[in-house]
C-alpha cells in the first residue's frame, strides 16, 4: 500500500485502525502507516484532532503485532523525537510538559488545506499498469535495468534494494540452498546464512514456492501459519515430486481457476465436459516442470513455469500494490503479471539473468504488437 505525501492524514489514521484487525497485516506495514502519521506530527490533523501524541497512541493498539526487532526500534525512535520535542518546548517556556499539551489543545489546529483535499485519481489503488508509477521515491538513487508498460527490474541485492521500493505483493521461488548451478549467486549457504537471507528478503503479503520441509521455518520465522498452501505436483526423475506454494498474509481464492477433471471416465463428469465445464481448484496442481526439451526453456537453471505463476496470480486477489519477485531469475513472475495486466517489480544479482527476463517480457510485447 503506497501512501503519499498529499494524502488526508485521517484517511490513512482509518485505514491503520482498520488494518490492525486484518488477517495478515504485519507489524511492519502498520508502522509503515504510522511513522507516515508520525512525520511533521500530521498525526495533529486526524479527525477528531489529536494534540496528544499519547492519546492518538492510545486509539492504535498494536500490541497483537510481534515486531521485527528493527522495526520496533526504528518506531520507538520515532516515537521518542515527538515526545523529546515536547519535552524541549517545556523547557524553553519554563512550564511543565502536561501544560505544553493542554496549551496545543487548546489552539485551533488549522490543516494544510492540501492535506484535506480529496487524493487525486492518479491516487487511487487499482490493478491496470498504467494507474500507477512503480519507480523508486525520487530520493532514491536507484535506476531500473528493464522498466515498460509497468514492468520493471533492478539488478542487484534484494536486501539492499527492497528497502527503498514500494511494497506489495510478494511472489517469488527463492534460491532453495540445494547447490543449483546460477550464474553468480552460491546456492550452498550455512543454514543460518541461508535463513538470514530468506530473512531479509521476504515479506508479507508473501506467496512462496519451496520445498515443504522449508515452509516450517518460514512460519516460524512470520510467528504464523500459512494462510493456504497446495501441492505443486510433476512428473521427474527427481527424489522430490513435490514442491509446496504457500501464502502469508494473504489467502487465496481457489475458486477464481479451474482445472481438469479427476475422474473424466465417469458418465456424470463426461456430461459437464461435453458441456464445457472443468472442476473447481483443487490443493494439488498438476503442472509440469520446465525441462531441457521445454518450449519455454530459457538458459536459467531453475526456471519456474509460467503456467504455474500464471495460476498463482490469477487466484491471488490483491490490489494494494505491484507484484515483487526479489529473486526474479527468468523473469517468469514478470512475465505472468505482465500477461494478467498486472504491474511488477522483479530484482535479481545477476546481470544475465536481468537480460534474460527483459529479453522475455519485450518479445511478449512484441508478439502482442504483430
Amino acid at each position: 500500500m503506497r501512501i503519499v505525501t498529499d494524502e488526508q492524514p485521517d484517511r490513512v489514521h482509518g485505514r491503520l485502525l482498520e488494518s490492525v484487525h486484518l488477517s495478515g497485516y504485519t507489524f511492519e506495514r502498520a508502522c509503515d502507516e504510522l511513522k507516515w502519521l508520525l512525520r511533521q506530527e500530521r498525526w495533529k490533523s486526524v479527525t477528531p484532532g489529536f494534540e496528544d501524541i499519547d492519546d492518538f497512541l492510545a486509539t492504535v493498539d498494536l500490541s497483537e503485532f510481534r515486531a521485527v526487532r528493527e522495526v520496533r526500534k526504528d518506531l520507538v525512535r520515532q516515537l521518542a523525537a515527538v515526545r523529546a520535542g515536547q519535552r524541549a518546548t517545556a523547557r524553553l517556556l519554563g512550564v511543565s510538559e502536561g501544560t505544553v499539551r493542554l496549551d496545543k489543545r487548546a489552539d485551533n489546529y488549522a490543516p494544510n488545506p492540501a492535506e484535506t483535499d480529496a487524493p487525486s485519481p492518479e491516487h487511487l489503488e487499482t490493478l491496470t499498469i498504467a494507474a500507477q508509477d512503480y519507480a523508486p521515491p525520487a530520493t532514491s538513487s536507484i535506476t531500473p535495468y528493464y522498466a515498460d508498460g509497468g514492468i520493471t527490474i533492478y539488478h542487484g541485492d534484494c536486501r539492499e534494494l527492497l528497502p527503498q521500493l514500494p511494497r506489495g505483493l510478494m511472489v517469488t521461488d527463492p534460491p532453495y540452498n540445494v547447490g543449483y548451478h546460477y550464474d553468480q549467486y552460491h546456492d550452498a549457504l550455512e543454514p543460518a546464512d541461508y535463513d538470514a537471507l530468506l530473512g531479509a528478503a521476504l515479506h508479507m503479503p508473501l506467496v512462496v514456492i519451496h520445498y515443504p520441509e522449508a515452509i516450517f521455518p518460514l512460519a516460524r520465522r512470520f510467528c504464523r501459519s500459512p494462510d493456504e498452501i497446495v501441492a505443486w505436483v510433476y512428473h521427474a526423475n527427481t527424489p522430490k515430486q513435490w514442491r509446496a506454494v504457500a501464502w502469508f498474509g494473504v489467502a487465496p481464492d481457489l475458486s477464481l481457476d479451474s482445472q481438469a477433471y479427476r475422474n473424466p471416465e465417469d458418465k456424470r463428469v463426461r456430461e459437464l465436459i461435453a458441456d464445457g465445464r472443468q472442476a473447481r481448484l483443487y490443493d494439488w496442481w498438476t503442472i509440469e516442470q520446465v525441462k531441457n526439451v521445454s518450449q519455454e526453456k530459457t538458459e536459467h537453471p531453475c526456471q519456474i513455469p509460467l503456467a504455474l505463476m500464471l495460476r498463482i496470480l490469477r487466484v491471488t486477489p490483491y490490489a494494494s500494490g505491484p507484484v515483487i519477485d526479489p529473486f526474479c531469475g527468468s523473469g517468469t513472475t514478470l512475465l505472468a503479471a505482465q500477461s494478467l495486466g498486472r504491474p511488477a517489480i522483479g530484482i535479481d544479482s545477476s546481470e544475465e539473468y536481468c537480460e534474460l527476463a527483459a529479453n522475455r517480457l519485450q518479445q511478449r510485447t512484441l508478439a502482442l504488437e504483430a
